[in-house]
């Protein structure tokens, strides 16, 4: 005998088994759009993408010579200062161009300070070469310890105002004087011819 279902009942089966469908779809949407833990249909189908490989880091290795052992020298790569007392000093930086600056230690000089280093999937190095500053001579001394220089500005000072005081006093000399006419010589002075010596007076009491 065959049995044959009552088709209300797969008809009533079926919806309650779609608006529970329905129900728990919505349900999924709402909490997902708040952010809750349970994924909603959007996240579910980000869920179903490839994630995003993560950057691969490579070495940067800064290599030195000429410093004495010990010496701390400082290099700063994108921005980031790194320092060492050895021969080298090493980064991680993924693929790319990288800016470098170096500052000497106290005392020497590089030959290099700064450049860019490149990363293109694997290591990259610099060298660095260091080198005894060369110091400016020192300034050459007179007797005494003083400067050659102010020596030679003390010599010109003295020839100047030895040169100005000559011509000051040859300006104040007074010119030479004329020599004076000879007098002319003069003879007896005359007498007048009218004037005739008066006689001696006789003494009082003589006769």
């Amino acid at each position: 005998m065959t049995h044959v279902s009552d088709p209300r009942k797969v008809v009533r089966g079926s919806f309650i088994v779609l608006l529970m469908a329905l129900t728990v779809a919505a349900g999924l949407a709402v909490v997902g759009s708040h952010g809750a833990g349970v994924p909603g249909p959007a996240l579910a189908a980000s869920a179903l993408l490839p994630a995003p490989r993560a950057a691969t880091f490579y070495p940067v290795t800064f290599t030195e010579s000429g410093l004495k052992a010990g010496t701390t020298w400082v290099v700063e790569l994108n921005r980031t200062p790194s320092n060492s007392g050895t021969t080298e000093i090493i980064f991680a930086e993924p693929n790319g161009t990288y800016n470098f600056t170096l500052v000497p230690p106290v005392g020497y000089a590089a030959n290099v300070t700064n450049g860019s280093v490149t990363v293109r999937g694997g290591p990259a190095s610099a060298e660095i070469g260091f080198s005894p500053a060369t110091e400016p001579p020192a300034p050459s001394t007179g007797s005494g310890g003083i400067p050659l220089w102010l020596w030679v500005v003390v010599v010109l000072v003295v020839v100047l105002a030895a040169v100005a005081a000559y011509f000051g006093l040859r300006e104040r000399k007074p010119p030479p004087s004329e020599p004076a006419a000879p007098a002319t010589p003069r003879g007896p002075a005359e007498v007048p011819a009218s004037a005739s010596p008066r006689p001696p007076e006789s003494p009082p009491g003589s006769s």
